[in-house]
């Protein structure tokens, strides 16, 4: 393991659940989004390909 891998790790125990709860607010996000326009933008597909859960 290297140090810059050990380094995010330790870092990332610290912003789990923030950084969880910043992508499921953007699924939500674009979910309403889509539900409302009745739409899927290219935008939309995007950010929903490029989502990640931590």
């Amino acid at each position: 393991m290297s140090i810059a891998n050990y380094e995010d790790m330790e870092y990332a125990k610290y912003t789990f659940k923030s950084e969880l709860d910043k992508a499921i607010n953007m699924l939500e996000g674009i979910i309403d989004g889509i539900k409302i326009d009745g739409d899927i933008n290219a935008t939309e597909v995007v950010e929903l390909m490029n989502l990640t859960f931590p």
